[in-house]
């Protein structure tokens, strides 16, 4: 009985790891994540499932989805996060909207 409490505290207090990604719309980078901890879901036990599913998310969204990197729950970035991030976004170079602008 008190393990089994135990073991339930441990894994309640115990981080848990999301996926934090960009996708566009309309022109805009919004940031999204999952598993989606807002609406009661789980997230990884650990990070480097997390990991795992980052990759299979850049891996199939076809350059969809930007700056896909692993978070903690409470949405702060894991270590070294920066080096490990997946599909960073590049912006159009300055021409392009220099172009744009010579047109409006």
């Amino acid at each position: 009985m008190f393990l089994d409490v135990l073991r339930k505290f441990i894994e309640d207090e115990t981080p848990r790891y999301i996926v934090r990604f960009e996708r566009k719309l309309e022109g805009a980078l919004i940031a999204d994540h999952f598993p989606d901890i807002d609406a009661g879901e789980k997230g990884f036990k650990t990070e480097a499932k997390a990991w795992l599913y980052a990759r299979n998310l850049a891996e199939i969204s076809e350059g969809d989805c930007f700056n896909i990197y692993v978070a903690t729950d409470d949405f702060v970035p894991v270590d070294n996060y920066k080096k490990k991030i997946l599909s960073p976004y590049i912006p159009p170079p300055l021409e392009i909207y220099k172009k744009q602008s010579k047109k409006m």
